[in-house]
């Protein structure tokens, strides 16, 4: 969902939340905008600043704003040709330029989600974060950390800072526990062992310590394909 924010003085004094749609940037665009200026008008107060967190990656070469560059949860559903992809993007960046306008401010950028979970974090354990080193792990479509030193927010070169995007497509693995696909139990938990496994060609194995016992053994074969799962095991934690 698409959830809005409005924040005076550094309190929250209005939030809002809408369904998102995910068909194309111009219905995305639409909602965003639509989100905003129900929140200016519900809350009364004129913006100075506006930023746009999405669960993608941001690049900040071309300008100080950022351009979303990757967002795995929406491209999957538009048109698959290179041109179209880079049409949606190139629209959905265009909304910095359209809220200046509209809202006649400067302060309009993209962040990375993630990174917003920093900077919360930054203001909310301010006192506890104004010294030393912390790191701050925001768990989503993938896993996305900010590193907080001295009460300074340290978001990388690429402002993607030890990001990593999980598959969440029709063919990531699936977990019955969590019961969506890319979640890290359908990377890392019991039921993807037993698929490696299978996949590999051993049989019988419904823990980790069934695999351990293909280990060492006379079979070189059997062998190498439990070190293979464990090895898989280990890239995805």
């Amino acid at each position: 969902s698409i959830k809005t924010v409005v924040l005076r003085d550094a309190e929250i004094v209005l939030k809002k939340n809408v369904s998102t749609d995910t068909l194309s940037t111009d219905i995305l665009n639409d909602r965003i905008l639509q989100s905003i200026s129900a929140a200016v008008e519900e809350s009364g107060l004129k913006p100075e600043a506006i930023g746009i967190s999405l669960p993608g990656v941001v690049s900040y070469r071309e300008r100080a704003e950022g351009n979303i560059v990757w967002l795995p949860n929406y491209e999957r559903f538009w048109d698959a040709a290179p041109a179209s992809i880079g049409g949606q993007y190139k629209h959905l960046n265009g909304l910095i330029d359209e809220l200046k306008w509209h809202y006649q401010i400067n302060k309009v950028r993209f962040i990375n989600d993630g990174n917003a979970f920093g900077v919360y974090a930054l203001h909310a354990e301010r006192k506890r974060f104004s010294q030393g080193r912390r790191i701050v792990l925001a768990l989503g479509t993938g896993a996305g950390m900010v590193t907080i030193k001295d009460g300074k927010i340290d978001f990388g070169l690429s402002h993607q800072m030890a990001d990593v995007v999980l598959n969440i497509s029709e063919d990531a693995p699936l977990d019955e526990g969590c019961g969506v696909r890319g979640c890290f139990a359908g990377y890392m938990g019991s039921e993807r062992m037993v698929q490696l496994a299978a996949q590999h060609g051993l049989a019988n194995v419904t823990s980790a310590g069934d695999i351990a016992g293909y280990l060492g053994g006379d079979d070189v074969v059997s062998n190498m394909a439990a070190s293979t799962v464990l090895e898989k095991q280990a890239q995805a934690i």
